[in-house]
């Protein structure tokens, strides 16, 4: 890859950057509400900048394997970053985060799943023990 191409992403990276700037403090407020640990946020912002194995996010955060692979599989649960396979002496993936914009959607998509099982199994027990506030009618 010549200068140019290096030259060329950085710069779309800082793009990247400022755009969410203000989306991004407000996301990770939001991404730690739910439970994402310090050093998760931490991993979250440096792959967003950069794709990454899971030796060099040791590196990077000063942590075991063990406890990178239990981030990552949260993480990749929730849908707040993607892997993929690149080739080298043998296959093996790289993690980067998915944007922003798409987190904040998995984020109302879940949030809208959740209050639909509450909704649910909330009004069902309201049926069952037939309580005042259900819409059945109450004999005066």
């Amino acid at each position: 890859m010549g200068m140019g191409n290096l030259a060329d992403a950085d710069e779309i990276r800082r793009r990247i950057h400022r755009k969410y700037r203000g989306y991004r403090s407000k996301l990770i407020a939001i991404m730690s509400l739910f439970g994402l640990r310090k050093k998760e946020l931490e991993l979250y912002l440096i792959l967003l900048k950069e794709q990454l194995k899971i030796k060099e996010m040791c590196k990077r955060l000063d942590l075991s394997e063990r406890v990178v692979r239990r981030y990552i599989k949260e993480m990749l649960d929730r849908k707040f970053i993607e892997r993929r396979v690149v080739e080298g002496k043998r296959l093996a993936y790289k993690y980067m985060s998915v944007s922003p914009a798409d987190v904040w959607k998995n984020i109302k998509t879940e949030v809208k799943r959740n209050i639909s099982f509450i909704d649910d199994n909330l009004a069902s027990q309201l049926k069952e023990n037939n309580h005042p506030g259900t819409l059945h009618k109450q004999k005066n």
